[in-house]
């Protein structure tokens, strides 16, 4: 159950929002594309974690969106132009790389139906970078099982896009 209550602010909360924050700005403005740093923000449940980054990443979209005008500054002709600088995406409960990429593709209304890990993989980053995504928030990343070797490719699909989790 989520209350529209304001944040409280303390230490901690403060510290977690200026991390993340730094971190979301240095990973936007990054050219190569080389794997960006990540934030993993744990704790125990009720503590406010996912209101922290999500508060964070709302004023890191906002400032992005007005830097640019509201407009995809990398949009691709003749597509749908969604520009989200910011994606969230709740980890499904018994998270594998298949669903959570899954979960991903749903967050931009993509088809998932028969693709296989490969395909899925391939898309999410296709879309990520289509949208202009600079920060993917994954909510309960712990949840994701790394198993097998083929759920590492997941792992580094979610390092090489300026992830929160």
């Amino acid at each position: 159950m989520h209350v529209n209550l304001p944040l409280q602010e303390t230490p901690m909360s403060l510290t977690v929002s200026r991390l993340v924050n730094r971190r979301m700005r240095n990973n936007a403005l990054k050219q190569k594309p080389a794997t960006r740093a990540g934030v993993m923000v744990t704790g125990w449940g009720y503590q406010g974690k996912t209101e922290t980054v999500c508060e964070v990443a709302a004023g890191f979209e906002d400032a992005w969106l007005d830097m640019h005008h509201h407009l995809n500054p990398t949009a691709v002709a003749s597509t749908w132009d969604l520009h989200a600088p910011v994606a969230y995406v709740q980890t499904p409960v018994t998270a594998k790389p298949k669903s959570t990429c899954q979960a991903v593709l749903d967050f931009f209304g993509a088809p998932t139906r028969s693709m296989n890990l490969t395909r899925l993989i391939s898309q999410v980053t296709q879309s990520l970078h289509d949208h202009e995504v600079k920060a993917l928030i994954l909510d309960d990343i712990a949840r994701l099982r790394m198993h097998r070797a083929d759920d590492h490719d997941t792992l580094d699909l979610v390092r090489a896009n300026s992830c929160l989790c």
